[in-house]
């Protein structure tokens, strides 16, 4: 079922059988063409398809491939694609309908693009053809186009896809529904070499996210009812609270919530819904989120996928009454996770847990810890244990205080590693601020009265 829940349901003009016969018509006869001078050339003009071969654990390869590049192709036949007979059809047909009549270009808020039919009728046989190796007639491709095309002429169609790369993040599934609007995919061979193409091999080839592919992605439909106006009343006025970010970045929060594991989501790709011409590339935004502690990749099995529904149904719930100080909270174990300093994480996960349990400006840490370990012992088992673990945080964040990173550094070293330390500090972090989620102690005090009617 396509994003959104719904399946796809076309426009009901009386003249839609013939104007979709016409432009299968066409969509053939120019892929025919296409097909014939490609006999009759010796060579093509070609692009650089980015194919990625991946081996467990997580190990990858990146290969580049010469394929035809149609578009181009298409491009240098324009006069004779032109003069069939089947393309001044098409263009008649495509000429009548409201939509191309309107001149009212596709999409909304941060993306929109002009519609002209003389444009659709190059990008139709291109979407046919793909990243096909050969000019072959692929019908089922043809099927798809159309009725893509289709949806986006019923003029209703002016929804934006916001793709989202997850870094790190593995799993058995193909795809994990969480909304109508929300999910997440398992990323295709074309998609891998869009990423490859446009920022990979591209602005960030040189990066950290350059030595990593993704694999899956999070999945955001983006309709032209939920402008940034309308969520501006009910958010901030912020722009990274759009409705693509705000949804895409509690999903992150969420998994980081669920378990350990390294997950980040550096990017938000957007592409125009149900059409969306691969001449177009990507917008894209940076998010600047960075890569988390190293360690294990973050892994979401299909055993595990309805714990996380229910977790994340829960949290759906918790999220549009959080206070400032559950946003502050979250915010920072978030940052305690990107952070590429030891001491800045440690400083992080303290102030997140302060944000949390705090009550009065002037607690001091060892009440808080107690506070903590008596919220998660209702839920889950734990004893003595965490309390010392939740102090810990705060012992070593006033050492980093009063006796500077070096002394720090140089204690840590004697007992334990690094990296142990701050695992352990994410874990006892992660626990404490889900229990005070999910019991409702980081909402607004007007959300708790709200949701207590």
């Amino acid at each position: 079922m396509p994003l959104g829940g719904r399946r796809c349901h076309l426009p009901p003009y009386k003249n839609q059988r013939a104007l979709r016969a016409s432009l299968a018509a066409y969509a053939r006869d120019a892929v025919e063409e296409v097909r014939s001078a490609v006999e009759q050339s010796e060579s093509l003009p070609t692009l650089t398809y980015h194919r990625f071969e991946f081996h467990l654990p997580h190990g990858m390869n990146g290969l580049h491939e010469p394929r035809p590049n149609w578009f181009v192709v298409l491009r240098r036949l324009s006069s004779r694609i032109e003069a069939l007979p089947s393309y001044a059809k098409a263009r008649d047909a495509l000429a009548a309908q409201p939509r191309i009549r309107s001149r009212r270009p596709v999409g909304h808020g941060i993306m929109t693009t002009p519609l002209r039919s003389e444009q659709v009728l190059f990008d139709l046989p291109c979407a046919v053809l793909g990243y096909h190796t050969s000019a072959r007639l692929d019908e089922t491709r043809l099927e798809a186009a159309c009725d893509r095309l289709l949806e986006l002429l019923s003029g209703t169609a002016d929804a934006i896809i916001a793709t989202a790369p997850l870094i790190d993040f593995d799993s058995d599934l193909e795809s994990l529904e969480l909304s109508e609007h929300l999910r997440i995919d398992r990323l295709s061979e074309d998609e891998l070499h869009r990423l490859g193409r446009d920022w990979w091999s591209g602005a960030l080839a040189f990066s950290e996210f350059g030595a990593v592919i993704p694999r899956y992605a999070m999945r955001y439909r983006w309709g032209e009812s939920e402008g940034v106006g309308q969520y501006s009343a009910v958010l901030t006025h912020r722009s990274q609270d759009e409705p693509p970010r705000t949804h895409t970045r509690r999903l992150l929060q969420a998994l980081r919530l669920f378990q350990r594991g390294s997950v980040s989501m550096p990017l938000l790709l957007f592409r125009h819904h149900p059409w969306h011409p691969e001449r177009l590339g990507q917008s894209a935004h940076l998010l600047g989120t960075g890569t988390p502690l190293g360690g294990e990749a973050y892994s979401l099995p299909a055993g595990l996928t309805k714990q996380f529904q229910a977790f994340w149904q829960e949290l759906g719930r918790e999220f549009p009454l959080l206070s400032p100080r559950g946003e502050l909270s979250l915010r920072r174990f978030g940052l305690a996770l990107e952070r590429r300093l030891p001491e800045d994480s440690i400083v992080d996960f303290a102030i997140a847990i302060e944000a949390a349990m705090r009550r009065d400006p002037i607690e001091r840490s060892p009440k808080l810890a107690k506070r903590a370990a008596a919220l998660v012992s209702e839920h889950e088992q734990h004893d003595q244990e965490l309390e010392n673990q939740c102090l810990e945080i705060f012992q070593m964040r006033n050492r980093l205080l009063h006796e500077g990173v070096g002394q720090i550094r140089a204690a840590l070293a004697k007992d334990d590693t690094v990296s142990d330390v701050l695992v352990r500090a994410a874990d006892t972090t992660r626990i404490i601020l889900r229990s005070a989620f999910l019991r409702g102690e980081l909402r607004a005090l007007h959300a708790g009265r709200e949701a207590g009617r």
